[in-house]
């Protein structure tokens, strides 16, 4: 909906010249709070909980996969172990920074021409049912 309000917005001329926003969400959520919910979700619905790890758990666990030829061809991961440092995905020590030491973009431009982006709420546990529930009716959870 945001990229409609933007291209349709009253002062918006594409002959003048190139208009780049940033369209992310701008009230983030916290990650750990989603997929705590979704983690809690397997396990009542599926039958199995999610093992939740910190991101240094996660890429220790990538690199000992890696390590082993067998097993290393079956994680897709793998292939992306040089991406996934520690230091990239500590985005909660660095506040202007995202995960992977991505800069925080600023919305507040977009924010200005896009209702739709201007009145969104952050994700909640709402939306993580929304997308369990349908995962689940189109049979993409195991």
């Amino acid at each position: 909906m945001a990229m409609l309000d933007i291209g349709f917005h009253e002062r918006f001329d594409s002959s003048s010249r190139v208009i780049y926003r940033h369209l992310v969400h701008p009230r983030p959520s916290s990650w750990n709070r989603l997929v705590t919910h979704l983690s809690t979700l397997c396990a009542r619905y599926l039958g199995h909980s999610v093992d939740l790890v910190s991101p240094d758990q996660w890429v220790n666990k990538i690199r000992n996969a890696a390590s082993r030829p067998a097993e290393a061809g079956k994680i897709d991961a793998v292939k992306l172990i040089s991406l996934w440092t520690s230091d990239a995905l500590a985005a909660n020590i660095r506040p202007t920074r995202e995960v992977l030491n991505l800069p925080r973009l600023q919305t507040r431009i977009t924010e200005s021409e896009s209702p739709a982006l201007r009145g969104c709420e952050p994700t909640c546990e709402a939306d993580v049912d929304k997308w369990f529930f349908y995962w689940m009716k189109h049979d993409l959870l195991r």
